[in-house]
């Protein structure tokens, strides 16, 4: 495994094998190399911390179900800062399993299924390394025409290959 990828995993914390196969595979599928990026100082602060301080967990989350784990990805300083969030629910007596509610702002808003708990937490932990991957891939204005398009059409084809691998929630 490159430093590179050990890097990004420890900065998520996740120890999941499937995890690092999701990452590996995007990184692969996708063209995606961070040393073809230009990395500011923003994007290495870019964390994992709880949604509106924690705030939000058993309520109602974006499934109808109670949220159990609410997380947003970016720098916890500046919230407006954000680039994505990952919310982990569980069902009602109506509609029974767990959801895992995947943002990455203004490129993806999809909902998987879960039949049990542990399937679920452990989709959420994937899901969460998935997303980093993404916001990496999110063009800025210093990145040049040329390189936003590029990464515009990465994010676009990484963002539908995410959308295949994960169950629809009906």
């Amino acid at each position: 495994m490159t430093q590179r990828v050990r890097g990004l995993l420890k900065r998520v914390n996740v120890v999941n094998s499937r995890a690092h196969l999701i990452l590996l595979l995007c990184q692969s599928s996708f063209g995606y190399n961070r040393s073809m990026t230009t990395v500011t100082e923003d994007e290495w602060r870019a964390e994992w911390y709880p949604y509106e301080s924690g705030a939000t967990k058993d309520e109602d989350g974006p499934a109808q179900g109670y949220i159990m784990r609410d997380e947003e990805l970016g720098d916890p300083d500046d919230s407006e800062d954000a680039d994505a969030r990952v919310t982990l629910e569980q069902g009602r007596a109506e509609n029974p399993g767990f959801f895992v509610t995947a943002t990455l702002y203004g490129w993806l808003f999809h909902t998987a299924y879960f039949p049990n708990e542990v399937e679920g937490n452990a989709g959420y932990e994937t899901i969460k390394v998935e997303l980093t991957a993404l916001a990496d891939l999110i063009p800025y204005e210093e990145d040049g025409a040329k390189r936003i398009q590029e990464k515009a059409q990465q994010l676009t084809e990484a963002v539908a290959a995410f959308e295949a691998r994960y169950p629809v929630a009906s």
